[in-house]
């Protein structure tokens, strides 16, 4: 596979403040240590967090939303009420 540098400067890498890289760090660790204590666990409502955030992060809305996720388990209202 080879990567040019042209494809690779459209991919949309959201620059965000410290705390939003905190928040995203933290999700990922606390994943990262629970499957590691066992690889079985369920972590998929630290996900569902976690993709909320990056949803929120992009500014996606609630029908873009939900053309990721058809199982998106919030309505619209709780979605736009989440601020990052």
């Amino acid at each position: 596979m080879e990567l040019y540098v042209a494809p690779l400067k459209q991919i949309p890498i959201k620059i965000c403040d410290l705390r939003i890289q905190y928040k995203i760090e933290n999700y990922v660790d606390k994943i990262l240590e629970i499957k590691n204590n066992n690889p079985h666990s369920d972590t998929s409502s630290i996900e569902k967090e976690l993709d909320i955030l990056i949803y929120r992060l992009y500014d996606l809305t609630f029908d873009e939303v939900k053309v990721i996720d058809p199982d998106f388990n919030l309505n619209e209202q709780e979605y736009e009420a989440i601020k990052l």
